[in-house]
């Protein structure tokens, strides 16, 4: 037989290592632990072990948390919720483990046990407790997780139908409030459809909340009693709205219920929000259904643009709040949907989520084009397009960078598209390969259009630069002039330095920075120039001023501190009570001492852009 310790050793794992899978080496006596269904090999690979939870398993748990806790296990049922909870909370702090534990359905089905055994040995009744419940703090992590559990375990308990339909109308008619209540109706019957169907019969004697019996009904369908459709489209002649309600969310076996269902949602209500919503819920799900035919496809998307067309401004909104977070695929219909939805609502403020589950990036780079040809300009709000770039460029990197550069293949206005776009990404820029574009014209416009940034131009260098490699000598030589002219004109050794730093010592290279090089020389030598005019030193021509300016501002700081020592209460008056310690900390009055913090943003401006702004906005808006 195993010994206890050998089953501590696989608990120990389950919790150091946050796994329920485990190699067979890891594992001692784990031909023993097989057969006792405490392990099971995986069918693809038999040297990987995974844990299957039995009784004789959680017992063991529940001996290792009293042997780890060195305290006894508590004889009440939320006593014993609480002491789970409290050593779970133990072992992730112990183990640093700060996401979702994989051993947490392990522990749900720890305190499934603690159920049992407490109604079968101990004579508790969870039901009353679960009744209890809501009296007590609600804040408590572990009086929330009982209903969950309670929910969970209830299938597997003994008590009657009639039992069971009690708690389900307690909890239903009072409020059907969380997931627990909605996951056991939707389960139950995949655990006995007869006892589903006993219980559904109840129900409906009890008069019980419609919306108790519509998950219910849910659950008897895709559990595999298909004649419940039937029952549920003739629902609709006297409660629409819960006929809609389980049509849309129940797994359809064919075609045929398909084209049945879509025959009902005529008439399309333009006016009832919640019939709206329920029907274009439906349409969704009808759509993203994997054995709808292409006739109930073309036909679902007609009817979500005659909501569009003919619904009340809400009823618009929110169907297209559905069209968004609802739809999976269909994207070139999904896209047209949005086209009608801006040339009713001219909501333009919905493109920043729209395109966030798309995989392909064509359309919103499309939506992109086409607003920005009506205001080509740098000021283009690309804000609104950002998550969807930011989301095409994750999920497919080379389609998006290939219509990046696209931009640059376009009139010279998309150039700058282009960079905004490249400028957008989360943190830092898109890495596009400018090497890529094969048309010299293509590259002349992504120089032309790189050299216009206002802003973070350090970071564009390093793509910038690639094109020193281009195969076009009026390429390189374009770029030579434009980054001598930044150095010259904006932003000088600044630049100067980087560009040296991302270069090598090859000869192509060493011929390359000269230009630049030598306007980074002129710009020193024009600066000595001026320093040697004196008349036009703020120094040597303003002195005076400077001098009396300084004169008031002590007498000022003078006045100032006189009223601090009188007490007037200012901001001051709290500052010089403030120590600085070391230079690296500060103290407060009697508080301990705390260290000083390192704050810093900088950002690289063209010193164009304010030297003469009305002429530099003027250049970047240059086609």
């Amino acid at each position: 037989m195993t010994s206890l310790d050998d089953n501590f050793k696989l608990i120990d794992l389950l919790f150091k290592e946050n796994k329920t899978l485990f190699d067979k080496n890891e594992i001692k006596d784990s031909e023993e632990l097989i057969s006792k269904g405490i392990l099971k090999e995986q069918e693809n690979n038999p040297e990987v072990l995974k844990l299957t939870p039995n009784e004789q398993f959680f017992e063991f748990v529940l001996n290792f948390i009293e042997k780890e806790t060195v305290k006894q296990f508590p004889n009440d049922i939320l006593s014993a919720f609480k002491f789970i909870d409290e050593f779970k909370e133990q072992k992730r702090k112990e183990n640093g483990i700060n996401i979702i534990n994989a051993y947490e359905e392990v522990i749900l089905g720890l305190k499934m046990h603690v159920l049992h055994k407490f109604r079968e040995k101990e004579g508790a009744d969870p039901k009353e407790i679960f009744f209890s419940i809501e009296d007590l703090d609600s804040s408590e992590h572990y009086l929330n997780d009982f209903e969950r559990t309670f929910f969970r375990f209830l299938p597997y308990s003994d008590y009657t139908i009639d039992e069971i339909a009690e708690i389900v109308i307690h909890v239903g008619n009072k409020e059907l409030r969380g997931s627990s209540l909605i996951d056991f109706l939707r389960g139950y019957g995949k655990i006995s459809i007869e006892d589903a169907n006993k219980l559904l019969n109840t129900l409906k004697e009890s008069n019980s909340h419609s919306r108790i019996i519509s998950n219910l009904l849910i659950g008897l369908y895709n559990a595999g009693d298909i004649n419940k459709l039937d029952l549920v489209i003739d629902l609709k002649n006297t409660n629409l709205v819960e006929s809609l309600f389980v049509l849309g969310r129940i797994d359809y076996s064919g075609e045929k219920e398909i084209e049945k269902v879509f025959g009902i949602i005529e008439p399309l209500n333009y006016s009832n929000k919640v019939i709206a919503s329920d029907q274009s819920y439906l349409l969704f799900h009808l759509i993203n259904c994997d054995k709808v035919t292409i006739n109930i496809l073309e036909k679902s998307f007609g009817l979500l643009i005659e909501f569009l067309d003919k619904g009340t401004p809400e009823i618009v909104d929110d169907v297209f709040h559905g069209i968004t977070h609802y739809l999976d695929n269909n994207e070139a219909e999904k896209y047209e949907l949005l086209k009608k939805y801006l040339s009713k609502t001219s909501n333009f403020d919905v493109i920043k989520r729209f395109f966030s589950n798309f995989k392909n990036p064509v359309y919103v780079f499309d939506l992109m084009m086409r607003s920005f040809s009506g205001n080509p300009n740098y000021r283009f709000p690309i804000d609104i397009f950002q998550e969807g770039i930011q989301h095409a460029w994750k999920k497919n990197n080379e389609e998006t960078e290939r219509l990046i550069l696209h931009l640059f293949n376009q009139h010279p206005a998309f150039s700058i598209l282009a960079v905004k776009v490249i400028l957008s990404a989360h943190n830092g820029v898109y890495n596009v390969d400018l090497l890529k574009l094969r048309e010299k014209e293509a590259q002349i416009n992504a120089i032309k259009g790189l050299c216009k940034s206002p802003i973070f131009f350090d970071k564009l260098l390093p793509i910038l630069l690639e094109l020193r490699k281009s195969e076009f000598d009026e390429v390189v030589e374009l770029l030579q002039k434009e980054l001598a002219e930044k150095v010259f004109y904006s932003y000088q050794e600044t630049i100067y330095e980087i560009i040296v730093k991302e270069i090598n010592d090859s000869k192509e290279d060493k011929a390359f920075i000269k230009p630049i090089k030598k306007a980074l020389d002129s710009y020193v030598e024009l600066k000595k120039l001026k320093e040697s005019i004196k008349d036009i030193d703020p120094i040597e021509n303003e002195s005076d001023l400077m001098e009396l300016y300084y004169r008031l501002e002590n007498e000022e700081k003078a006045k100032m501190m006189n009223k601090i020592h009188e007490g007037e209460g200012t901001f001051l008056e709290f500052v010089k009570n403030t120590v600085i310690v070391r230079g690296n900390s500060w103290k407060i009055g009697d508080r301990e001492v705390s260290p000083l913090g390192n704050i810093e943003s900088k950002i690289l401006i063209d010193g164009s852009s304010y030297l003469n702004p009305e002429l530099f906005e003027k250049k970047i808006n240059s086609i």
